[in-house]
């Protein structure tokens, strides 16, 4: 899953002129674009990607997930609340050969501090193998029991 900010490209002409901007706000050389159209691919879990607040949510329930805990913040029942924390359970690795390993991390959809304590939480429509394996190290490692919605 990833949220990132969005910035709307509706009205562009078919043939026009955009710039390339890094994140971190360089603009690039202007290039020709050519639009075309894109067919959408179904997802493979049968999700739908979901835009709030200028935020990519994977899914309408991790959207709608959201939208609930933002309000809950503004009632002050929770706190402190981020998206997208990644925690490291395996650091990066050299083989034998000098080749490196990347690390693995778990990318929690929310966090935030409920009663003072902290909370990690998943909104989960299909677990993966991988998201189990990942929910046990998050325990093993650094004692997160991750709570799904």
């Amino acid at each position: 899953m990833s949220v990132y900010r969005v910035k709307s490209e509706a009205g562009l002409p078919k043939h026009c002129k955009v710039a390339k901007v890094s994140p971190a706000g360089h603009v690039g050389k202007f290039k020709d674009h050519v639009a075309e159209p894109k067919v959408a691919k179904p997802s493979k879990f049968g999700n739908k990607k979901t835009v709030i607040d200028g935020f990519v949510f994977a899914s309408k329930k991790e959207a709608a997930r959201y939208s609930l805990l933002k309000m809950r913040q503004s009632a002050r029942d929770i706190t402190e609340l981020e998206l997208q924390v990644e925690f490291p359970l395996i650091p990066s690795q050299e083989r034998a050969d000098g080749t490196k390993e990347r690390p693995v991390v778990y990318r929690a959809d929310f966090c935030y501090k409920e009663a003072g304590k902290p909370v990690v939480e998943d909104s989960k429509g299909y677990r993966t193998p991988d998201y189990i394996i990942k929910r046990k190290l998050m325990l093993w490692v650094h004692g997160i029991t991750i709570r799904e919605v």
